[in-house]
């Protein structure tokens, strides 16, 4: 789809969602973030969950050999996105084991406990930035999927369901001393994560997907503020977001897929649409025939080309958000190219 008409399309449905609330129905008929979710491809829904599988106790990435740090049940949004869609309670008990298992590592403060592995020690302890920085990837997570739960109809009402409201509310009992650490937590946020637009967007996704699930009446303005600065860190001409001071079709493909997914929110914001229309179709040029993802000419994922690296592994195209960002994009914006492009990726990256 030309770029153009992304941004008229973004333009038309902009009018209808800014200013919505996340319940289940607006007065004029536009969908709960939790019914709109259900709409995801079933196919790619169910690939992202099963890409993000728990072990038996709730576990995910590197948590599933020790446990580390919150930081890694990131993903566990996507279980609850496919168990919605596909109507599977097993698959929402998964959800809400991972993040129960995650919740059983929370402290008083509202943070969670970091346990490095032996295998890092003497490479130095991770900062105060760090930890916040873990806590909000998790809870951005988190905070998606308990909000699509709640503002989704069928789990609301189906008996089957009775339980897993129960456990999800428990969960989200224990919310508050999270939100208030990671309030806190906001100038030294802010000082890490000016430049890097997707931790920007993961920390207004874990303050606004919070208040929502919380319904206390809390102020947005520290959601708005990390929203408005990674806004603000778009290239015009191309329309990818800027990450090391260059363009780069991993990380765009990253704040992509979470701007997306606050527009099915209903955020409130005249720019995140017509930006993340912009952003999508750069990464599309991205995309080759076989559904490859160039990194060619990245600011910070090269694989074998001296990229970034974290706990001492190369960093890797984050195949996952790709897929991820095409799929909401295609319900976003009502193109079903969109989901061959995702297909195309996920059938190559399979073959790898």
């Amino acid at each position: 789809m030309p770029k153009k008409r992304f941004v008229i399309v973004a333009s038309l449905l902009l009018s209808a969602m800014v200013g919505l609330n996340v319940g289940h129905c607006s007065d004029d008929g536009v969908m709960s973030y939790g019914n709109s979710v259900a709409k995801l491809n079933t196919a790619l829904a169910r690939k992202l969950a099963e890409a993000n599988q728990p072990n038996a106790v709730g576990a995910m990435g590197r948590n599933r050999r020790q446990y580390i740090h919150v930081r890694f049940q990131l993903g566990l949004h996507h279980l609850a996105d496919y168990g919605l869609i596909a109507q599977r309670v097993d698959v929402l008990e998964q959800f809400l084991t991972a993040a129960e298992y995650a919740m059983a590592y929370q402290l008083p403060t509202g943070n969670f406990r970091l346990d490095v592995p032996k295998s890092m020690a003497g490479r130095g302890s991770p900062s105060i930035a760090d930890r916040a920085s873990g806590t909000s990837f998790f809870i951005a997570s988190l905070g998606l999927g308990l909000l699509a739960l709640e503002t989704n109809d069928w789990f609301q009402k189906a008996e089957d369901c009775v339980d897993l409201r129960r456990r999800a509310a428990q969960i989200r009992s224990r919310l508050r001393s999270t939100r208030q650490y990671l309030e806190k937590s906001e100038p030294v946020l802010m000082a890490a994560d000016k430049h890097a637009p997707n931790r920007l967007l993961f920390n207004a996704i874990a303050i606004y997907t919070l208040n929502a699930l919380l319904s206390d009446g809390a102020s947005v303005q520290v959601a708005d503020r990390y929203l408005a600065l990674a806004l603000g860190q778009v290239n015009q001409e191309a329309g990818y977001f800027i990450e090391g001071g260059g363009y780069d079709s991993s990380y765009n493909a990253v704040a992509a897929a979470l701007a997306l997914r606050l527009v099915l929110t209903a955020y409130p914001s005249a720019e995140l649409q017509p930006i993340a229309a912009s952003a999508i179709e750069w990464q599309r040029s991205r995309i080759d025939e076989r559904g490859e993802v160039s990194t060619v000419g990245n600011a910070r994922v090269r694989p074998g080309q001296g990229g970034e690296s974290f706990m001492g592994r190369e960093k890797d195209v984050d195949v996952k958000h790709v897929v991820d960002a095409f799929m909401t994009a295609s319900l976003v914006f009502e193109d079903p190219e969109l989901i061959e492009v995702a297909q195309r990726i996920v059938t190559h990256y399979e073959r790898r």
